[in-house]
């Protein structure tokens, strides 16, 4: 396969990738952009530097963002037309609700959550000390995230579109890589020091630190991944076991056409749940 032809094709997947981010849900769509926003300034000032490099990222991103929108172009036809001019029917404006954008703190502290977030930390600090551009727009990137949903500190309105819990969820992502680079770029640099060492005795201990390294990963992430499995948000609970001995019940004692009058409390937005 030749360069023109492998670029086609990566042209193509990414542009499949972002058509696939765009129609799964508003607020991924959302966070890519702010993604544009971050890398595209970063490619022009390479541009001016390395002519090669920087042209290079600004056509990919050009060619995944063309070819994502022609994907999705009935999709977008419709919000358009549709959602957009009703905004104010269906959402009651751009404007979060009252309460809408507290911070989940919650979320951030159960299990070794804060840990890990520390960890991700040192590893964005550790990117700029090592002179790692991916890492550290991989850094600004989340931190535009958390700006984004906090508009008042521009002296904006705070809108329902990106919230603080949604972040919060999406946090992991490029906090799990932050930790993940860390670690393996700290190995990397024991292991290039085991490397230089001339003696015998440290040449058969970079294989045993090197099992003894992935063994010890395996089973922190095993222990800590299991502690978690028990960890449930109750707010995103609609239904509990006696519930579904109720609906049971309902469903064996009752007439079909039965209607049933239930508690509920407010869930999101105007949408309730029953209690």
């Amino acid at each position: 396969m030749s360069d023109g032809e492998r670029n086609r094709e990566r042209a193509s997947l990414n542009a499949l990738l972002v058509a696939g981010l765009f129609v799964t849900h508003y607020r991924v769509i959302l966070l890519y952009l702010l993604y544009l926003l971050v890398t595209v300034p970063v490619a022009l000032v390479r541009r001016s530097r390395t002519t090669h490099d920087g042209r290079a990222g600004l056509l990919a991103l050009a060619a995944a963002s063309a070819g994502a929108a022609l994907w999705v172009l009935p999709w977008s036809v419709r919000l358009l037309t549709r959602v957009l001019p009703n905004v104010g029917t269906l959402y009651a404006g751009w404007a979060a609700p009252e309460g809408y954008n507290a911070f989940p703190t919650g979320l951030l502290e159960r299990g070794w959550s804060s840990v890990l977030l520390y960890v991700a930390a040192a590893g964005a600090v550790w990117g700029a000390v090592r002179r790692k551009s991916e890492i550290v727009l991989l850094a600004v990137w989340a931190g535009g995230w958390l700006l984004a949903a906090n508009l008042r500190l521009l002296g904006l309105a705070d809108t329902w579109l990106l919230s603080n819990a949604s972040v919060a969820i999406a946090l992991w992502l490029p906090a799990s890589v932050l930790c993940g680079w860390l670690l393996a770029d700290l190995a990397q640099l024991v292991g290039q020091w085991l490397r230089s060492r001339p003696a015998p005795l440290l040449a058969r201990a970079r294989g045993a630190a090197t099992s003894a390294a992935l063994v010890l990963l395996t089973a922190v992430a095993v222990w800590f991944g299991w502690g978690m499995v028990d960890i449930v948000n109750p707010v995103t609970v609609i239904a509990f076991p006696e519930d579904v001995e109720a609906i049971a019940w309902i469903g064996e004692n009752t007439p079909p056409g039965a209607r049933i009058l239930v508690n509920s409390r407010l869930w999101e937005g105007d949408i309730h749940v029953g209690s």
